[in-house]
């Protein structure tokens, strides 16, 4: 049977750190979010009320329109989002994009990593495996997590314990 080279144990490894905190970072955005239209639907709920004096009818709809709004934001930014995970070669492009000087050696290693012997006629498998080994090295030099907007995430953090701290 025509064999394959594995993927690099240090891509592989690396990009499977990468997608949990990636999925975290989804979890903690959607998270902020829903706390802040919660507080926001609260406030504007109880302003209506006050100045509308809403029977029990009327507040059982303002109910379910918040929880409509608040199950919209779940679905489409928290379960929606986590349930799509992005595949290695997504990943490596990204990273890619924000490390320009691998240029295309990890995507090119993670695609001829995938290749059988006999899918690569003509090409030089010792050239591929140089190539592996090669974006192995790059690799271990960079930190793959660059892709996170990091100060993005703390902005939402901080906006979601504000709102939370005026909720409570």
């Amino acid at each position: 049977m025509p064999t394959t080279t594995p993927i690099p144990s240090v891509t592989r490894r690396r990009l499977g750190v990468l997608r949990r905190k990636l999925g975290l970072w989804i979890a903690l955005h959607a998270m902020s979010l829903l706390v802040i239209v919660t507080v926001a639907l609260v406030a504007l709920s109880l302003l209506i009320d006050w100045y509308f004096h809403m029977d029990r009818p009327q507040r059982l709809i303002m109910l379910l329109l918040m929880i409509a709004a608040i199950a919209h934001i779940l679905f489409h930014r928290l379960i929606r989002p986590l349930s799509r995970k992005p595949d290695d070669q997504s990943l490596c492009l990204a990273v890619e994009h924000q490390h320009p000087e691998l240029g295309d050696r990890l995507i090119s290693a993670l695609q001829f990593a995938q290749l059988r012997e006999d899918q690569s006629p003509g090409s030089s498998r010792a050239l591929m495996n140089a190539t592996i080994t090669q974006s192995e090295d790059l690799a271990r030099a960079i930190d793959f997590a660059d892709i996170l907007d990091r100060p993005a995430q703390k902005r939402h953090l901080m906006r979601g314990g504000a709102a939370l701290s005026a909720l409570l």
